[in-house]
């Protein structure tokens, strides 16, 4: 038994030295919601993927990740983060302000860009998996075929959806690309139905909403 009980303990131990690895190369918000409790501690991913729910975690924020205790706690924090954000997908998505909020919480803090839609109800209320990331990379690459995006989007049944995608810059200001391809989808989307309500640019402190501004 305590051999056993020795080689789990290695075997978690492993794991999670490779966790550690990964999010000090590539950014502690690219793990999964089980890889991030599994640095905190086992018993915490266990309980995810049990419940695939997130523990109630809050903290402060640390930004160091080349000590690992201080990974341990931007783990956690990461997953306070998520938390907030799954719980406001209870409530309609009403307006950019608010939509906003929910997108930086959720990946504004991101590395690399990325792109993504939150599909909605007639309610507007965020649908059961309807929080998508769609592409990585520049946004012209990610949306060069709009047809492949609306097709994830009919699949869901969902017919309103706000497009999002991420500044690691800081910057949300929309460059002309932006702008261009804000339009192409909002036109073919149209075509088919569905309803493109905002297209939205997020960092890790602010947003920039085309609806707002008066561009969609």
């Amino acid at each position: 038994m305590t051999n056993e009980s020795g080689t789990a303990g290695n075997g978690r131990r492993g794991k999670r030295r490779a966790l550690l690895r990964r999010a000090k190369a590539v950014g502690i918000a690219t793990l999964d919601n089980h890889e991030l409790a599994a640095i905190v501690d086992h018993r915490c991913a266990e309980y995810v993927r049990r419940t695939r729910r997130l523990p109630r975690l809050r903290d402060a924020g640390a930004d160091d990740y080349g000590n690992p205790g201080r990974l341990r706690l931007a783990a956690a924090i990461e997953l306070g983060r998520r938390t907030l954000a799954e719980a406001e997908t209870e409530e309609p998505m009403l307006g950019p302000q608010k939509t906003g909020a929910y997108l930086i919480r959720r990946y504004g803090n991101r590395p690399l860009e990325h792109i993504g839609a939150l599909l909605l109800d007639t309610r507007n209320r965020l649908l059961e998996g309807g929080d998508l990331i769609l592409g990585r990379g520049t946004l012209d690459e990610a949306l060069a075929q709009p047809r492949d995006i609306l097709r994830a989007i009919l699949r869901s049944a969902s017919r309103s959806f706000v497009l999002w995608h991420n500044h690691p810059s800081g910057d949300p200001t929309p460059s002309e690309q932006d702008m261009a391809i804000t339009e192409r989808m909002r036109s073919a989307a149209e075509i088919i139905g569905v309803e493109m309500l905002d297209h939205v640019i997020v960092t890790e402190a602010c947003y920039y909403s085309f609806k707002e501004h008066g561009r969609l």
